[in-house]
């Protein structure tokens, strides 16, 4: 009787595709320090408007949101003066090494 109010899951619950560490450029980067010191500015932050315009020389600002599961305004944010959750931050980092990494 106890397994009659067990709550399940919907058998269309969405699922996320999230990157895998080694796409990660701080993970697998060759010289991650020279990679992260790129992209962060003198005062300790990255630059996300820098970041996502390298990134939109090879993919639509709609395809970075689509990528890191995110609208295209919060994308735009994050570019004009935002800062993306950690989480997010690393999907963008992984586009940003997948396209404009060491090599590309």
């Amino acid at each position: 009787m106890a397994d009659r109010y067990r709550p399940t899951l919907p058998s269309a619950w969405p699922t996320f595709n999230v990157l895998p560490a080694a796409n990660c450029p701080v993970c697998s980067a060759s010289q991650p320090e020279q990679l992260v010191a790129q992209l962060t500015s003198s005062i300790g932050r990255r630059d996300w408007d820098r970041i996502i315009t390298e990134i939109e020389k090879h993919i639509s600002l709609r395809g970075i949101a689509q990528a890191v599961h995110r609208s295209a305004p919060t994308v735009l944010s994050w570019k004009i003066s935002g800062e993306p959750k950690d989480s997010d931050a690393r999907r963008v980092l992984a586009l940003y090494a997948k396209y404009c990494g060491p090599g590309k």
